[in-house]
């Protein structure tokens, strides 16, 4: 039995392997992920500026089904009689 549960796991993703993910498995979606993902966006707070370059965008809709196409080929590829995934908890 593995358990397998990640940190702030949305954040975790790598937009490119998101993307491609997309492109793979759901590409009637692609362009309009891409054009939302396919930069990083600049985050204004007072004075200071950030970065956001990984993972989803907090309250994308798209978020829970954008991580859960990208770590499919991990739960697919698990060799176990009973493999569940629930968004960001992967117990397998």
């Amino acid at each position: 039995m593995a358990k397998l549960d990640f940190a702030n796991a949305f954040n975790s993703l790598h937009r490119f392997d998101m993307l491609q993910a997309v492109k793979e498995r759901l590409p009637e979606l692609y362009l309009y992920v891409y054009s939302a993902y396919s930069s990083l966006t600049v985050l204004f707070y007072g004075p200071y500026t950030l970065l956001s370059q990984e993972g989803t965008q907090q309250g994308d809709p798209l978020g829970p089904l954008l991580f859960c196409n990208t770590i499919n080929p991990v739960l697919s590829s698990m060799q176990s009689e009973l493999t569940v995934g629930y968004q960001d908890d992967v117990p397998g």
